[in-house]
């Protein structure tokens, strides 16, 4: 699982698909844990489930680290949680200028 800011207010989650069952979707939760890089806080939890072996989350704080877990999911059954954690781009920053330090 690869999560990387797309910008200050969303990150990029992808994944590849389990080899050993036939997954019909894919639960994604994300969940605040840094925010602007200054303070730890707990925040509640925000599900997404999505067929695509992807998914942009917008709606984010900037600068912000955010623990991602996605699980497959087959009818009713949840498969193994894999989880990341992603930091937004600071407001007014560039990927390409991060990518450059």
């Amino acid at each position: 699982m690869v999560v990387t800011p797309a910008s200050s207010e969303s990150l990029n989650v992808s994944w590849t698909a389990p080899t050993n069952c036939q997954v019909t979707d894919y639960i994604v939760v994300h969940e605040i844990t840094v925010l602007d890089q200054c303070r730890e806080i707990s925040d509640q939890h925000q599900n997404s489930s999505t067929s695509a072996m992807s998914i942009t989350i917008d709606g984010l704080e900037a600068f912000s680290t955010y623990k991602v877990e996605v699980a497959g999911r087959a009818n009713s059954v949840v498969g193994e949680i894999e989880d990341v954690n992603g930091t937004t781009l600071e407001m007014g920053k560039c990927l390409e200028k991060i990518d450059s330090l």
